[in-house]
């Protein structure tokens, strides 16, 4: 799942817990933006505190969800919808336009939702790449600071309002894993392509975030 998908998990699972729970739901994807390493289940084992029982549902609700037949059939159906455009990795991309796509079924039916995680967030940014060091017992995390401060002050998941912000989010990933961009006729075509997969994952959305809770 993506950042407002998690957030809707942990929010129906545990709508009181402090705001570092919050931050720790989202820490996973965090790290990878930042290339400051990937936080795997060996790295909570033991770990007490708010921001490692946020990790560990993510990483819980992760296992199912990603085996999810439901999720497993959208990511076939992307990947058809993806394959005339020129992308090495279309399996990697149609994943995540996927999950990309959940998350926009969340903003535009309820925006207030963005809202609630930008606000638990901006509680507690200062203490998330510190607590996230202690976490994974480095001295420092100086890129994942940098990469919450980011979040947080730009709320970058507002992009996905619509679906140009979506083609636009899906390449900047691209570039960030060392695909190149698309020309802007194959952008046109990929902005397209998210206007025909939202109409297929927005009624699946509610039911993959609810079966995602851990047992």
């Amino acid at each position: 799942m993506n950042f407002l998908s998690h957030h809707a998990l942990a929010l129906a699972l545990a709508p009181d817990n402090p705001p570092l729970f919050y931050a720790g739901n989202l820490l996973p994807d965090w790290l990878g933006i930042s290339q400051e390493g990937a936080l795997k289940k060996h790295h909570l084992e033991g770990k007490d505190g708010a921001l490692a029982d946020g990790a560990r549902l993510h990483l819980l609700a992760d296992l199912r969800f990603h085996r999810d037949p439901v999720f497993v059939a959208l990511c076939e159906q992307a990947k058809e919808l993806l394959r005339p455009l020129p992308l090495t990795r279309v399996f990697f991309f149609a994943h995540v336009a996927v999950e990309l796509a959940m998350d926009a079924h969340l903003l535009r039916t309820d925006p207030a939702h963005a809202d609630d995680l930008f606000a638990r967030l901006a509680l507690c940014q200062p203490e998330i790449a510190p607590e996230a060091a202690r976490l994974l017992e480095r001295e420092a995390l100086p890129e994942l600071a940098g990469v919450t401060e980011r979040f947080v002050q730009h709320r970058w998941v507002l992009a996905y309002e619509t679906d140009s912000g979506l083609a636009r989010r899906l390449m900047q990933l691209g570039r960030r894993v060392g695909i190149p961009t698309l020309q802007s006729d194959d952008q046109e075509r990929l902005v397209e392509v998210f206007g025909r997969l939202f109409a297929i994952v927005a009624p699946e959305t509610p039911g993959l975030i609810s079966r995602s809770a851990p047992v």
